[in-house]
């Protein structure tokens, strides 16, 4: 989205780019590719670049974080979920047998 807002302003101010050309040249530079085949040629739009590119930095680090802490959740579940099951191996092996196999003493009660 910020890529788009920022190559719909950046299209009005340098008339010789497409969209695209305009699109590219923010996706290379907020994915820190900038390859340098598209280029500014005004020098009001080297500041202007440099602020949206800072903000958008700063919008792909905050949506990686949150993507992290995500991920990181479902790990610390998982991490859970395994210890306990092997603290609960840990005290008799046998538990887990005993809990899910009825024992043939007892059978199925009905």
């Amino acid at each position: 989205m910020w890529i788009s807002l920022s190559a719909f302003i950046v299209r009005l101010w340098e008339y010789e780019w497409s969209y695209f050309s305009a699109f590219y040249f923010f996706f290379t530079s907020l994915t820190t590719i900038g390859l340098g085949d598209v280029v500014t040629r005004t020098p009001n739009f080297i500041i202007f670049n440099l602020a949206m590119t800072l903000i958008g930095l700063s919008v792909v680090g905050l949506c990686l974080a949150i993507v992290q802490a995500k991920v990181r959740l479902v790990f610390d579940r998982l991490i859970r979920s395994i210890d306990s099951q092997y603290r609960i191996r840990q005290i008799d092996p046998d538990v887990a047998t005993m809990t899910l196999i009825p024992d043939e003493k007892e059978g199925i009660k009905r």
